[in-house]
């Protein structure tokens, strides 16, 4: 166990070293790019939806920032194989932790920016009251989308390796997702079909559930939450499971 999360804390450290170097701004990046994507939508949908609520601001901040959490998570989980050709055919390793590191790299970053957040909150909402109960309740949605994360990575991971193109359309899935998933506009904005359509997408509780949890709103309820948890972990084992069935053969093709 100790080797492991050696190596689990190398590839994490070597992650940020080259993911960063040469860059002018290097680890800010982090909190650059997501907030940077906020400012451009909130002048774009502000006056659409902000005047129907108060907290529009920083529900619309929240959910970008879980949204780049499971965007970044993914799109490197799923390349993750391909990036540790070298290590993956040269060092006998448990295989799961060349998929696993680039998924903790992304809880990182989103911890670091989630930080400005909750700063920001005081500043933007001081009228709000924190709840220990609702920040728990939050760390608690933000492990059930690692594992869904770490699920889909398993799996994607594979299959990348032997069809490439798969990035490319993954890339626009996650474009089509962001604005299939209620963080521009509130769930009841949805025609009542699609608003169950929606619920079915563990990503688009987690974010409307974090957001009546650290800001203001109604929460979803027992079956909606209970349904999320359901699929995430049933996409985390069945990820995990043909994963390590067949990463030894995969292998042959790095």
């Amino acid at each position: 166990m100790r080797r492991i999360a050696e190596l689990l804390s190398a590839f994490i450290r070597s992650d940020f070293a080259l993911r960063y170097r040469d860059s002018l701004l290097g680890f800010l990046w982090v909190l650059v790019k997501p907030f940077l994507l906020f400012l451009i939508l909130f002048v774009v949908f502000s006056r659409l939806f902000g005047a129907q609520d108060p907290q529009y601001t920083l529900k619309l901040l929240l959910g970008i920032l879980l949204f780049s959490y499971f965007s970044e998570g993914t799109s490197r989980g799923l390349s993750s194989l391909v990036e540790r050709a070298e290590v993956l055919t040269r060092i006998h390793f448990p295989r799961g932790i060349a998929v696993g590191s680039p998924v903790v790299s992304s809880f990182l970053n989103f911890l670091a920016a989630f930080a400005v957040f909750f700063l920001a909150r005081f500043f933007l909402a001081p009228e709000v009251p924190v709840s220990l109960l609702g920040v728990g309740y939050f760390f608690g949605l933000v492990i059930l989308l690692t594992f869904f994360i770490l699920g889909i990575s398993f799996f994607a991971s594979i299959l990348f390796v032997r069809f490439r193109d798969l990035g490319i359309i993954w890339d626009l899935a996650l474009q089509l997702l962001f604005f299939a998933t209620p963080i521009l506009y509130p769930l009841e904005f949805l025609p009542a079909r699609l608003r169950d359509v929606a619920l079915w997408n563990p990503l688009a509780v987690v974010i409307l559930e974090s957001k009546s949890a650290l800001i203001a709103g109604s929460f979803l309820g027992a079956f909606p939450v209970g349904l999320a948890i359901l699929i995430a972990l049933v996409v985390f084992f069945a990820g995990y499971f043909a994963f390590l069935r067949f990463v030894p053969r995969v292998i042959e093709y790095l």
